[in-house]
């Protein structure tokens, strides 16, 4: 029997990189497929506020802050994506009865009506990208994706704190020849 070299090990190496070589052409993928869409649609929401909407839309009325929170991101960002929420009417502000230094923040019926469209358009694409897959490999997909999406979320606070080598964290330094 001959050797092909892959030990466990190495071949569960492999395949890490190639998920992950995976994950970023999707990523890439989505990105183009946006600013795609931008161009053609500059007056849409951008990926960002169409986020916020769709939380206020599942999880109903809440605070700028909460959002901010359960997106992972900066509050002033959550501010200047609400504004244009609101400026488009889809949003209304209303002062939070628990604390009225606080807002509110709601879908009007625009809005709701926006998201479910949003939505529905989403999952019309996505029906397109798949048609031709047997049904038991888009179950397969959507299933293996709430998975990994439920260990990302799960320990994303640890990946933040763990990761070693970061492009972001690693000062570059010259490559070989290079004057510094």
């Amino acid at each position: 029997m001959q050797q092909t070299g892959r030990t466990p090990e190495r071949h569960r190496d492999e395949t890490e990189i190639d998920l992950g070589d995976a994950l970023l052409r999707f990523r890439e993928a989505l990105d183009r497929t946006a600013a795609q869409r931008a161009a053609r649609h500059p007056d849409e929401l951008d990926r960002a506020a169409y986020a916020l909407l769709v939380r206020l839309h599942d999880q109903g009325p809440g605070r700028a802050t909460d959002l901010a929170a359960a997106v992972g991101t900066e509050p002033s960002t959550v501010s200047r994506q609400v504004t244009q929420l609101v400026d488009r009417g889809l949003v209304t502000r209303t002062a939070d009865p628990s604390d009225g230094r606080a807002s509110l923040l709601q879908l009007t019926d625009r809005g709701a009506h926006y998201a479910e469209l949003a939505r529905r358009r989403r999952r019309e694409v996505v029906a397109r990208v798949v048609a031709g897959w047997p049904p038991p490999d888009r179950d397969r997909l959507a299933r293996l994706l709430d998975r990994f999406v439920d260990d990302l979320e799960r320990q994303r606070s640890t990946l933040l704190d763990d990761v070693t080598d970061s492009p972001a964290t690693t000062p570059l330094s010259p490559a070989p020849g290079d004057v510094a």
